[in-house]
C-alpha cells in the first residue's frame, strides 16, 4: 500500500499528509495514501504529532522506496 504522489522519481516523491490534532486529548489521526489511523501515543504540541507522523510514515514507506521524512509533507486540519 505505498501508492504516493510522484512528483519526479525517487527522492522527488511526495506524500501528502492530513493531521488531525486533538487539544483536548493530545491524539493525532493521520489520513495519507500510505497511512490512514490514530497515531499511537499523545502529543504535546500538534508539531510534535507531526513529528511522529513523518517518522511512522518514513519508516512504513522506506520498506519500500527511498523517501526521506523531508518529503512528507503535513497539512493541519
Amino acid at each position: 500500500m505505498t501508492s504516493f504522489v510522484s512528483a519526479g522519481s525517487g527522492s522527488d516523491s511526495l506524500i501528502d499528509v492530513q493531521l488531525h490534532y486533538d487539544c483536548a486529548s493530545r491524539t493525532a489521526y493521520a489520513c495519507s495514501s500510505v497511512f490512514d489511523g490514530v497515531l499511537p501515543s499523545r502529543y504535546p504540541t500538534r508539531e510534535a504529532a507531526a513529528d511522529a507522523a513523518r517518522v511512522m510514515i518514513a519508516g512504513i514507506v522506506n520498506d519500500d522506496a527511498d523517501i526521506s521524512r523531508r518529503h512528507i509533507r503535513i497539512w493541519f486540519r
